[in-house]
């Protein structure tokens, strides 16, 4: 009995101490691979979370990049819209200035012509009632100068 007890001891006291070896080594592999993937986790995150932020300030950069370009953009069209509007105006207010020079000398042209067509036209008629009247008077006094001497005749 003793010898089997103290051999059943010993056994059980090694695989005791055999189960707790196994029982650490378990445990120290599960923290080790805790401990790793922990590691790894922490660089993936790193290097996403780093990845996100060159994304993000490359995409600031662009958006920045291309908010320029764009106003640049625009201030040039714009400038260029004002110019061509300005020279268009220009253009025509000169057309339009020289349209209405030359309908005003045309207007000038054409009243003097009547005016001078006009002042023709009444010296023409003028002087041809002074010849009719003259010739009118003239006739009429020879007409009374022959009615009188034939009155004067008749009375004596």
């Amino acid at each position: 009995l003793s010898w089997h007890s103290r051999g059943t001891l010993v056994a059980f006291s090694l695989q005791s101490r055999g189960t707790q070896a196994s029982i650490s080594r378990h445990l120290s592999g599960i923290l080790k691979a805790l401990s790793s993937h922990s590691r790894g986790t922490q660089a993936t995150f790193s290097r996403h979370s780093s990845g996100i932020l060159k994304a993000l300030s490359w995409h600031s950069s662009g958006s920045l990049k291309a908010l320029l370009w764009h106003s640049s953009g625009t201030i040039v069209a714009l400038s260029r819209h004002s110019r061509t509007t300005q020279a268009a105006f220009s253009r025509h207010s000169r057309g339009t200035q020289a349209a209405f020079s030359r309908h005003s000398r045309d207007t000038q042209a054409a009243f003097s012509k009547h005016s001078r067509g006009t002042q023709a036209a009444f010296s023409k008629h003028s002087r041809a009632t002074q010849m009719a009247s003259s010739r009118h008077s003239r006739a009429t006094q020879a007409l009374f100068s022959w009615h009188s001497r034939h009155t004067l005749v008749a009375l004596t």
